[in-house]
């Protein structure tokens, strides 16, 4: 498939956060989305020590399909004005059962 996805983080003090998540719709749905965040943040949380993960959603007409991504990994809403959600997740690392049959290398 090619470049899958690219996770794009700042680290503002204790916290991460996401300013952009990309993925090629055609790997959507496999779990490689929750695998390859898992891993991204996983990454990032060794390296800057981050204690808590902010995201957005901002809805277009190509990214109906991801809207409920961030709440189904663990992230709770914390803000919503113009449709835009934002979205906090407390913890390090998302909530997310071990996928077995994707194999993850650093």
């Amino acid at each position: 498939s090619g470049l899958t996805g690219v996770l794009i983080a700042q680290r503002q003090g204790p916290t991460g956060i996401i300013d952009s998540l990309l993925m090629r719709c055609r790997i959507l749905g496999r779990n490689i989305e929750k695998a390859f965040v898992r891993q991204a943040f996983a990454i990032m949380e060794r390296q800057w020590r981050v204690k808590a993960w902010r995201a957005e959603f901002v809805p277009t007409q190509k990214n109906q399909q991801v809207a409920d991504f961030w709440p189904s990994i663990g992230f709770q809403e914390i803000d919503c004005h113009d449709g835009h959600i934002a979205y906090e997740l407390p913890l390090a690392l998302p909530n997310l059962e071990p996928i077995t049959y994707i194999a993850i290398e650093e």
